[in-house]
């Protein structure tokens, strides 16, 4: 077996033995673009990554994994699993669409049938045992509102309404249905990493270049969080207007080793809770370096398990140090005033983070460098439970909403081996021990979700795959196979976990997390 920092049975079996179990959640998370299918073709829902399919390196997502189709099929799957959660997306380009790609400020209608359809899915969903998290914006928007949404200066006022209107259809059509009203949302997922992936790395859509698109990173992430402390603010309106429970909402972080590019924009949400005004720069400034001292110091582990070539690292260090001084909260205009304005001290339920490659120095790369691929991402499942560690200190529950381990399987061809030959069971049994370990030392991380149940677009291929349960993609059914992509039972792996979790059964638990 290749290495893998992954516990000894001994050390599974005490985790096992000792961890809380009451309440601990295990599900997969899915976005609506990458897994639905029907987005971008003719007389379809435009969204913003309409002209980047036609990209010669990309592939049209078509009609992705079926997931639209076939939602009942892979219910089915979740259930058999044992798996008590599924985080799914309400894409905003299917409920209020157009079919053109032109931009206009006017926004369409909503689309009540779309939004019936997701209420039907989540009712399915809710029948199967699983408890719904509505992701409200998973990186798409639609297309007529341009390529760089983000930027603009109304955008967190636009992204409101926009949940502020849609929300009460939704509730009202699973009401209609005799569903249970969603309780969860997410309202971004990863607004730390898209400025960066959009206007540094180019691998997301945007139509600015040279110096207009490096000059549009912070208008971004000012853009993206004052978002979510306007949408929070909505959906406590929404709420209250419908006589439903209080929600709880959060949005996801990509974890990284670099606190300027992740835990930085937590605790900036975080500063009114920690008696820090947002609007006092020497105050917010001493307690923000306070933060980042902390935090380097609890993923000290992570960062000293950085093998990459010491060049990497030290240009890693590099621009980290450019990030801190360009990524600054100084220039968070918009999201400093959303949160002096808010009537919440913090406007986060918990905190929510993704975990894969988490070294900046990893996924940034030199002139004349390729891809740094998903399949070559490192895999280091003892660093999550430092970055849970570390993030415990907000004083929020933590739930990790994404973690996954890519295989290369391109269409017609088997798939490639891992260059670290790591399997997908073996990657899950690590990764969770470390969850459930970071739980048993009083961390109050309340569940894991794997990304993701069945393979999917990865943003324009469909070579990367994530499922648990791969997709024929050479078969226009998109027949979902009974392993995943390179073979490999990991869903029953994970299915052993889950269900000797909801059954407390401890003695099961020690014998799936050490993979006997």
């Amino acid at each position: 077996m290749p290495e893998l920092p992954h516990q000894p049975r001994a050390a599974s079996r005490a985790v096992a033995f000792r961890v809380p179990l009451q309440g601990f959640e295990l599900g997969v998370s899915s976005s609506g673009y990458q897994f639905e299918g029907g987005y971008n073709g003719t007389a379809q829902p435009q969204n913003n990554w309409a002209e980047w399919e036609a990209l010669s390196h990309h592939d049209v997502v078509g009609d992705g994994a079926r997931g639209w189709d076939l939602h009942h099929e892979d219910l089915e799957r979740c259930r058999a699993l044992g798996l008590t959660t599924l985080r799914l997306s309400v894409e905003w380009a299917r409920v209020q669409p157009s079919t053109s790609r032109e931009r206009f400020a006017q926004a369409p209608a909503f689309d009540t049938v779309a939004i019936a359809s997701y209420a039907a899915r989540i009712k399915a969903a809710q029948d199967a045992g699983l408890e719904v998290v509505v992701a409200l914006c998973h990186f798409t928007y639609p297309r007529w509102l341009g390529l760089d949404f983000w930027t603009e200066p109304d955008a967190p006022q636009r992204f409101a309404a926009y949940v502020e209107a849609m929300l009460p259809l939704l509730q009202g059509a699973l009401k209609e249905l005799g569903a249970r009203p969603v309780l969860r949302y997410f309202t971004l997922t990863e607004p730390n990493a898209t400025p960066i992936a959009s206007y540094l790395a180019a691998a997301l859509p945007s139509a600015l270049t040279g110096a207009a698109k490096l000059a549009a990173l912070m208008p971004a992430f000012d853009g993206m969080f004052a978002s979510h402390v306007l949408a929070y603010a909505a959906l406590r309106r929404v709420h209250d207007e419908l006589g439903l429970a209080p929600p709880t909402t959060t949005y996801a972080s990509y974890l990284l080793d670099a606190w300027v590019a992740d835990r930085q924009f937590a605790d900036v949400l975080a500063c009114r809770a920690k008696g820090v005004d947002p609007s006092d720069d020497r105050r917010l400034a001493a307690y923000l370096e306070s933060s980042r001292r902390a935090h380097d110091k609890a993923l000290e582990p992570l960062v000293a398990g950085n093998r990459a070539s010491i060049p990497r690292r030290a240009f890693g260090t590099m621009l980290q140090q450019a990030a801190e001084a360009i990524v600054a909260p100084s220039r968070l205009p918009r999201l400093r005033a959303a949160l002096a304005r808010s009537p919440w001290a913090v406007p986060l339920d918990l905190m929510a983070v993704d975990y894969y490659d988490p070294y900046l120095s990893h996924q940034t790369r030199l002139p004349g460098e390729g891809l740094y691929e998903p399949w070559d991402w490192a895999v280091r499942p003892e660093g999550l439970y430092h970055c849970l560690k570390s993030y415990a200190s907000l004083g929020l529950p933590l739930l990790v909403a994404e973690n996954g381990m890519a295989v290369r399987r391109h269409l017609g061809k088997p798939a490639d081996p891992r260059p670290d030959g790591i399997r997908r069971d073996d990657f899950i049994r690590a990764h969770v021990y470390e969850v459930l370990r970071a739980r048993t030392d009083g961390v109050n991380v309340i569940g894991y979700l794997h990304w993701s149940l069945t393979d999917n677009y990865e943003w324009g291929r469909f070579a990367p795959r994530f499922g648990l349960y791969g997709v024929d993609y050479d078969d226009p059914a998109r027949r979902r196979l009974d392993t995943d992509a390179a073979g490999v039972d990991a869903a029953s792996a994970y299915g052993a976990i889950a269900r000797a979790v909801r059954s407390g059964d401890r003695e099961a638990l020690a014998r799936a997390l050490g993979g006997t």
